[in-house]
């Protein structure tokens, strides 16, 4: 017997992630936006790594930390649960749906067949909200985060839908990918809002803070403005990567700066500065809205720097030495830019411990 949840509207979005939270709040008439989920899971971030074939680098926090955070600051439970083969996973699916309740799940981009994507393109955190199964017809209903005429990924030959039936076997085979980066491993979530907190000073003030000390003294040295500043120094060694090499990373960097990769725009900037004006209201401090404005500058100077990327895109480009020049550059600019921003932000939004000292 199909298994399909009334009352349950698929919603479009920025960032697979957030709106896939967003999505399942709104069914529980718990509704948030997709700028303050991002903000209450202290989503923003900088994370650079040498490794594999190319230097990757990304803007937000690593999948499964941005729903523990979420879940820490928000009081809305988030239980996980990682089965350990394809006939328990999709056992689990179907008695969570028969229960009345959604399952957001873990799936490789690259094996949504709805997505269109190469199969090289692997991507195993995108996360997507299961909201009805029919085990006579092996079909599961998928909200991601597109709709009609709002796409989510590169190939061009994308189907934007308000939904997606997606065969079981199709499912199966993007949840239990083995492949990186983050092979999901059936992971799925179960997500209960009885215990939401509300929006109050305290809730915001912690996520702003937490968001803030990541990036001006991160425990880790891959993490934060001293990343970013690495990074700097690292682009202008681009050139004497081999070319395809080269422009394989200028494409990862691409998607992961562009808002067609998830991003919501400018490097997730553009989300976070949606939940700094929120908070202004919430809070009463118009000085929150002054540096969301600065933000917005910052959003821009990473928009431009995913225009340099995509000049080394173009064939038969030859003036790599220059425009990575220019990238690091304008790496560096944005740098001391956040610095100062979040240095500001911080003073104005000290965590709730440190104001009671």
């Amino acid at each position: 017997m199909a298994s399909i949840l009334e009352g349950f509207n698929p919603l479009t979005g920025a960032h697979c992630s957030s709106t896939a939270l967003r999505q399942v709040l709104h069914f529980q008439r718990t509704p948030l936006t997709e700028e303050m989920v991002f903000g209450l899971a202290e989503g923003l971030s900088f994370f650079y790594q040498e490794a594999g074939d190319y230097p990757r680098f990304v803007g937000r926090v690593r999948p499964g930390y941005f729903e523990e955070r979420f879940s820490a600051n928000s009081g809305v439970i988030i239980s996980g649960y990682r089965p350990p083969d394809t006939e328990t996973a999709r056992k689990e699916l179907i008695e969570q749906l028969s229960s009345g309740r959604p399952a957001v799940v873990y799936a490789d981009m690259a094996y949504l067949p709805y997505l269109q994507l190469p199969e090289h393109e692997h991507f195993g955190a995108h996360t997507v909200v299961v909201f009805g199964v029919d085990p006579e017809r092996e079909l599961a209903y998928i909200a991601d985060r597109d709709g009609p005429g709002h796409p989510v990924a590169w190939s061009g030959r994308e189907r934007p839908a308000a939904f997606h039936p997606v065969s079981f076997e199709d499912l199966d085979r993007a949840r239990g990918s083995t492949h990186r980066p983050h092979p999901p491993a059936f992971f799925w979530m179960d997500v209960n809002t009885t215990g939401f907190l509300g929006l109050t000073s305290e809730v915001l003030r912690t996520s702003i803070h937490a968001v803030c000390r990541r990036m001006l003294a991160p425990e880790d040295h891959r993490v934060g403005l001293p990343a970013m500043r690495s990074f700097a120094g690292s682009l202008k060694r681009w050139p004497e990567m081999p070319p395809q090499q080269r422009k394989r990373a200028a494409r990862a960097a691409v998607i992961s700066i562009d808002a067609a990769g998830g991003t919501g725009g400018g490097f997730f900037r553009r989300l976070f500065t949606g939940f700094l004006r929120e908070s202004a209201v919430i809070l009463r401090k118009s000085r929150l809205n002054e540096i969301a404005e600065q933000f917005e500058e910052t959003t821009d100077l990473w928009e431009h720097v995913n225009r340099l990327f995509g000049q080394d895109l173009a064939e038969g480009f030859d003036e790599e030495v220059s425009l990575y020049s220019d990238i690091a550059g304008a790496v560096e600019e944005i740098a001391d830019q956040e610095e100062q921003i979040f240095t500001s932000l911080e003073r104005l939004c000290p965590s709730p411990a440190d104001m009671g000292k």
